[in-house]
């Protein structure tokens, strides 16, 4: 006699509901242990990195050379060739920074005592042309002014001196340079092989979504920051021929900040370019401050130009969730959260994309219409034959 096979029980959308909140709080803890660990995998973690970014570059040399080359060849010709250019880049950018550096630092002084003398020139004119402004309010302005100065003064002295103190880790650095290399080459070498051995030990399901946050998340992550540094390259060029053509001191240190500033979300080369132009007209350096505007107007046209060219979609979030995710990345881990905090917001995204699979979190409960009366109808029948257990029991 055939035993006749119970049906899988009905999830309750109380449970349903649980699913999506659980996978993020799992989600948002694992990214805490990672965060924790970090310091110790951080080798291995780049190599994963650029394992995913120059993957295409060798598919690419793949397809080029044929079948008959070996993947081993195509990823050593890859890396070679970029780790060469790369360095060659990094080294002379470096030493720019360094000699730049150096004579910041024997300037800065005179600068912030000038920067001073303006500041109280200004609130004198302040003074004379407002007239609610009181002697006491201007005195206040001056010292919270001279104390600003007094802090950035500490706070490039304990740079300088960071930098010093980091020159003696330059071993621990080589070495982590090395592993980052070759975790590289091995992440490239054996990418087939390793997802074969996740295909062997991991749940099918889990594999599947992992496959699916890969191919959304992980190809739009990294397509994001490719792009974002090709943008940077090319507005740092603008920007530094500009400053160069104004005779601009510190233009590639200048250049350099101002890119990376604006590769921020929400921030951009405006919050440098244009308080630095109203101060050299506010201080008569018309020429220099027409000219700063200048350059930002071409910094502007050349973002929009390129932007659409190389960023193939769009994987930005709202900005109220991107001014939320910013300020909590700025709390908890400073200014390196500013970047952090966005990115944490748009995995987070990514993660509730890949679990709803294109329902709402309304159908992801209930399911669709007819599901949803299908599943009714059958909580309605399970409650009723509780009820006849119930009496035939008591019977």
């Amino acid at each position: 006699m055939e035993i006749p096979k119970k049906e899988a029980p009905y999830a309750a959308p109380w449970r349903k509901a649980l699913e999506l909140p659980t996978l993020v709080l799992g989600t948002i803890l694992v990214l805490v242990v990672f965060g924790l660990l970090l310091k110790y995998v951080l080798p291995v973690a780049l190599g994963f990195v650029l394992a995913l970014v120059l993957n295409p570059l060798v598919m690419l040399v793949l397809r080029l050379l044929g079948k008959r080359c070996p993947r081993a060849l195509a990823v050593l010709l890859v890396m070679v060739l970029l780790f060469a250019l790369v360095g060659s880049l990094l080294v002379w950018c470096g030493s720019l920074a360094v000699t730049e550096l150096v004579q910041l630092g024997k300037g800065f002084p005179a600068f912030v005592d000038k920067l001073d003398s303006v500041v109280n020139e200004a609130l004198a004119w302040a003074q004379q042309t407002i007239t609610f402004l009181t002697p006491d309010t201007v005195n206040k302005i001056a010292e919270w002014v001279d104390s600003s100065l007094a802090d950035l003064l500490v706070f490039f002295s304990n740079t300088a001196t960071n930098m010093v103190k980091g020159l003696t880790k330059i071993p621990q650095i080589f070495f982590a340079c090395i592993i980052t290399i070759l975790a590289t080459f091995f992440f490239l070498v054996d990418r087939h092989k390793l997802y074969q051995h996740m295909r062997r030990h991991i749940p099918e399901k889990w594999l599947s979504f992992m496959v699916n946050m890969y191919k959304t998340f992980i190809h739009a992550l990294v397509g994001w920051i490719r792009a974002q540094l090709i943008i940077m390259l090319c507005l740092g060029t603008v920007i530094l021929i500009g400053l160069l053509i104004l005779h601009v001191n510190y233009a590639f240190l200048i250049a350099l900040a101002i890119a990376l500033l604006d590769a921020l979300p929400l921030f951009g080369s405006a919050a440098v370019l244009l308080p630095w132009s109203v101060y050299c007209l506010f201080t008569g350096a018309v020429g220099r401050g027409i000219g700063l505007a200048v350059i930002y107007l071409c910094a502007v046209v050349t973002r929009q130009l390129i932007e659409p060219r190389i960023v193939g979609q769009q994987i930005g979030i709202h900005p109220l969730l991107t001014l939320t995710a910013m300020y909590a990345g700025f709390v908890v881990a400073g200014v390196l959260g500013l970047i952090l905090g966005p990115m944490l917001m748009l995995l987070l995204k990514y993660v509730i994309s890949a679990y709803l699979n294109g329902r709402t979190y309304k159908e992801a409960v209930y399911g669709s219409t007819d599901e949803g009366v299908q599943k009714a109808q059958l909580l309605r029948q399970s409650a009723v034959e509780e009820q006849l257990r119930g009496k035939t029991i008591k019977e």
